[in-house]
């Protein structure tokens, strides 16, 4: 009982010291005005004394700032509005995917989308004498020092909505008698170079108002109003205006959310500020009486927004929101090196310079105002989640594998016990549209929330056969070391590898001892003709590095040294392609041997509507088209009597297909690639720790699970828009 007497006394005694803060600002007021319309001969006498003094105030000010430079009017305009907006992104169609994740939310609107009941809110408020004054208010600086002198609870404070605005965007705010006078002077001077309602809708748009319905900090009134009450600055009621209005004073003890986006418990110091915005309305003619009194009766607390988590219904936390924000992340770089006279090759050689241009394009990029515009298809992207979620505890079995560290050593827990990982069946894979290069969707892995990396553009793992048609038959064909028709013996072959040591590849069947021609062993996928036709491009001296290095499968895919290896030339690369990197190659087989970048930037627009980024295609012929139409042909039998004969059965629908599987040692990785006039989609499935491998499960093999998987995509993709396809 007496810790709650002592604290109703302390609440009681709290109220009694907002309402003497609050009565003595009013009644200063009403003082001020009496003195100066009865007093004229006080009032003389003040000046003549203030003169005295005055010379010594005027030396002072004057010496305070003295060495301080004058900013030029384009330099104070470009403070003063200089707005941190927020980025957006967007699908390929422009609907949004998400605003940027930024610190700071805002959105700046002009004075004229502003409800005048929050404009004169605020000037009500906090600057009753804005039209008036030239950028300071001699009593209202003379009313917070006797404020400040009688340690009333409420301070009005002194500055002006001019000097509130200098403050925020030019001068700090720490409070010091230098730091007063360089704000004076410069709001003076802001005062004579800008018109009053520039200044008023920079101030609304750059003063902070709080957190919003997520939790996050929001700036600006168009911020405030769609973050708490779900409306347009313009479209404001008497009741919300008046409770955003006094927010910039105090935003984060005022904002009725928690750093959650939760509604306060307590929002009687909210309600309070705007007791004290209605009042002043009312005082100073904006509201009369009976409009006045009703607004007081008015629950605002009914109209706030309820909780929403951040990332409900504009993913922030997504495969696609991370690509896109990486992507244009290295744009943003590209344009500041560029516009410093930086060099790709300096940043590349100065770790630490490279670190500072990608924090300064983060900053620039999500505070900047820009929209970004993204190729992803949205409605293809959708489609093909939802069939990896239909079908991703189908693909395989988790696996139990012994935890180890960098050094290959076990892990074990505070028992000793070793540490037992359960890992999981991970897919990747894309869909590249053949004429341009854009990547329409792709799968970044089983889910999200199970793991965050990227598959489709990060994860490299050996082809295995998949590389034949890029590695070896396109570029034997385009030199015209072979035909389709050409006939090779699948027989043992012993080679002599460059350090002196003997390679023997083998089949994954049996060696069969036939001779057959080149379309038919691509179908197969017969290891042994394989590494014969590359044994025989090296001996003749054909560059096929050129080929590979054409369709953007860089070094970090395949190393020069590894190209010259003739296990690559059946997939089994240190490193290997990402499923992106794959598509793209395929997509060129698509493109009558013409190749385009995969991207997934479109063009990024900034805030006053410019294209300050715009992709632009640069096609790369690989080889003939003699030669593509020839290779595209013999990818068809892979369908027709080879290893992915299944598939056409699985499609709901014809299409022109050219295609090729492959898997590496012991079922580490499974691949299924196809291309069509249109569109190439290429398909993985492994685990991430490659110790684990993919076995027969549900009555199927891991190559047949894949190839199952890549036709329900497609038939996904069919349903949803069929003239991607190149089906009307």
């Amino acid at each position: 009982m007496s810790s709650e007497k002592n604290n109703s006394t302390d609440q009681t005694r709290t109220e009694k010291n907002e309402t003497f803060g609050f009565r003595f600002g009013h009644y200063f007021d009403i003082f001020y005005r009496v003195m100066k319309g009865f007093f004229g001969i006080i009032a003389l006498l003040v000046i003549i004394v203030g003169a005295l003094g005055g010379g010594t105030v005027l030396g002072y000010f004057a010496s305070l700032v003295e060495d301080i430079p004058m900013p030029t009017q384009a330099e104070m305009r470009s403070q003063v509005n200089s707005y941190d907006i927020k980025s957006s992104m967007y699908y390929g169609d422009n609907s949004l995917i998400s605003d940027l994740r930024s610190d700071l939310l805002r959105s700046p609107v002009s004075l004229d989308q502003m409800s005048p009941f929050v404009v004169n809110g605020v000037i009500a408020t906090e600057d009753e004498n804005f039209y008036e004054h030239n950028g300071i208010v001699p009593k209202a600086l003379i009313r917070a020092g006797l404020q400040e002198v009688t340690n009333a609870s409420t301070v009005t404070g002194g500055s002006t909505l001019t000097q509130q605005l200098i403050k925020q965007q030019i001068l700090s705010a720490e409070v010091t008698h230098s730091r007063k006078a360089v704000e004076i002077l410069y709001a003076t001077h802001l005062e004579n170079k800008f018109d009053k309602d520039s200044i008023l809708e920079a101030y609304m748009n750059i003063s902070p108002f709080g957190r919003n319905n997520r939790g996050q900090n929001i700036a600006g009134i168009e911020e405030a109003a769609q973050g708490i009450f779900g409306v347009s600055a313009a479209d404001l009621t008497l009741p919300q205006a008046s409770f955003l209005a006094g927010l910039p004073k105090s935003p984060i003890s005022y904002s009725p959310y928690t750093q959650y986006g939760e509604v306060k418990e307590d929002l009687s110091a909210g309600l309070a500020r705007q007791r004290e915005v209605l009042y002043s309305m009312y005082r100073e003619g904006y509201l009369t009486e009976e409009v006045y009194n009703e607004t007081l009766n008015y629950d605002v607390t009914a109209d706030f927004l309820r909780r929403e988590d951040e990332d409900a219904d504009r993913p922030t936390q997504s495969y696609v929101y991370d690509l896109i924000e990486e992507e244009a992340k290295e744009i943003f770089v590209e344009m500041l090196i560029e516009e410093d006279g930086i060099t790709r090759e300096q940043l590349d050689n100065n770790d630490e310079l490279y670190t500072q241009y990608k924090e300064k394009a983060v900053t620039e990029m999500r505070n900047g105002g820009y929209d970004i515009y993204s190729t992803i298809d949205p409605v293809i992207h959708n489609a093909v989640q939802d069939t990896i979620r239909q079908n991703i505890d189908r693909l395989g079995s988790s696996r139990s594998l012994q935890r180890k560290d960098k050094n290959g050593e076990f892990v074990r827990d505070d028992d000793g016990e070793i540490i037992v990982d359960e890992v999981q069946v991970q897919v990747g894979g894309a869909i590249t549209e053949n004429a341009t290069g854009k990547v329409l969707a792709f799968i970044g892995g089983r889910s999200y929330e199970y793991l965050e990396f990227n598959n489709a553009f990060k994860s490299r793992r050996g082809t295995g056969s998949a590389i034949k048609p890029i590695m070896v038959y396109g570029p034997a064909l385009a030199s015209n070391l072979i035909t389709p028709a050409s006939i090779i013996p699948d027989t043992a072959v012993r080679i002599i590898t460059d350090d002196g040591t003997p390679y023997t590849p083998g089949n994954y069947g049996r060696t069969t001892g036939d001779w057959r021609d080149a379309r038919h062993w691509l179908a197969v996928s017969q290891n042994i003709p394989n590494v014969k036709i590359f044994d025989a491009m090296q001996k003749q001296g054909i560059n096929y590095e050129q080929y590979i290095r054409a369709m953007g499968i860089g070094p970090e895919a395949i190393t020069d040294e590894q190209l010259r290896f003739q296990s690559t030339s059946l997939g089994q690369s240190g490193t290997g392609p990402t499923p992106v990197e794959v598509a793209g190659a395929y997509s060129m087989i698509g493109n009558r041997g013409v190749f385009n970048d995969q991207y997934v930037i479109e063009r990024i627009v900034n805030n006053a509507g410019e294209v300050v980024y715009q992709h632009e295609l640069n096609p790369t012929r690989v080889w003939g088209e003699d030669a593509n139409f020839l290779l595209y042909d013999m990818m068809r039998d892979v369908t027709r009597i080879g290893t992915a004969r299944a598939v056409p059965g699985l499609l709901n629908f014809n299409v022109d297909l050219a295609s090729k599987t492959g898997t590496t040692n012991d079922f580490a990785d499974v691949w299924y690639v196809g291309t069509t006039p249109k569109i190439a989609l290429s398909s993985w499935m492994g685990y991430d720790d490659q110790r684990a491998v993919l076995r027969n499960e549900f009555g199927y093999s891991p190559s047949q699970r894949n190839l199952r998987l890549w036709a329900q995509i497609m038939n996904a993709i069919h349903r949803v828009k069929p003239e991607v396809l190149g089906i009307g």
